[in-house]
């Protein structure tokens, strides 16, 4: 993102998609997709990847989570979320990709404006030994939006 540079956006409208896949024969996956990305400009404004990996604790034999550790799951997601986004829903820090459930592992995914704010919040969830899962993520620059263009 270019310095002083001052960009206008429109959020996208969030248009979720149910995707199915298969690890292997016995494993597969599912997720969720937000394809009201797919048109969003200027994308060097959410210009950083970010991507949360959690181990899932309880899971079925295919290794996909059982009901009751699906709806952790959603909490937790929801937390982070809202730690990416920040508190100004007309002003978000990071827009929501998705989420990917396959083999005993959540992967939550994020386009981000501002990394180190994302990074502080996250470190400081980690520190205070409150959270729901332990979990591990990146965050690398992307502002092409390749790490996620095979989803859109």
């Amino acid at each position: 993102m270019e310095k002083g540079k001052e960009y206008r956006i429109v959020l996208p409208e969030d248009k979720f998609a149910t995707i199915k896949f298969k690890k292997s024969l016995m494993k597969p996956g599912v997720g969720i997709i937000n394809q009201g990305l797919a048109d969003f400009r200027p994308r060097e404004v959410f210009g950083w990847y970010c991507e949360v990996l959690c181990r899932i604790e309880k899971t079925k034999f295919n290794g996909l989570p059982t009901d009751a550790e699906l709806q952790t799951l959603y909490e937790f997601e929801d937390i982070l979320n809202g730690m990416v986004k920040g508190p100004d829903a007309d002003h978000p820090n990071g827009l929501f990709v998705g989420h990917l459930i396959c083999d005993g592992v959540m992967k939550l995914m994020w386009m981000v404006n501002n990394p180190e704010e994302v990074n502080n919040k996250f470190q400081s969830y980690i520190q205070s030994d409150s959270y729901l899962r332990r979990f591990q993520y990146c965050m690398e620059p992307d502002p092409e939006w390749k790490s996620i263009q095979h989803f859109l």
